[in-house]
């Protein structure tokens, strides 16, 4: 096999997964943007608290997708969680 050709294939492999990585990241920001903002609008509906459970039923969003974006939610800064029994008290922060 001609090692130029090989070179050439070798480097558009590595372009096509630069770019599909980049694309990826991307998508995932977001969706976890969006989800961000929805638990948002449900806690400003619900005048800055409401329950972890409560969530999920308002959004659609499964309980793992909800406890990913609540972490991520607290570690910037923009909730607080409040152990409550067998669920959580989500408190708006701002």
């Amino acid at each position: 096999m001609n090692p130029d050709f090989m070179r050439l294939v070798t480097w558009m492999c590595l372009f096509f997964a630069i770019t599909l990585t980049a694309r990826f990241i991307f998508l995932v920001r977001n969706i976890m943007q969006a989800g961000r903002k929805a638990i948002r609008g449900v806690l400003q509906q619900s005048s800055g608290e409401i329950f972890c459970s409560d969530i999920m039923e308002r959004t659609g969003f499964s309980k793992a997708r909800v406890e990913i974006l609540l972490r991520n939610m607290e570690r910037k800064g923009m909730i607080q969680r409040v152990p409550q029994g067998e669920d959580v008290l989500i408190k708006l922060i701002e």
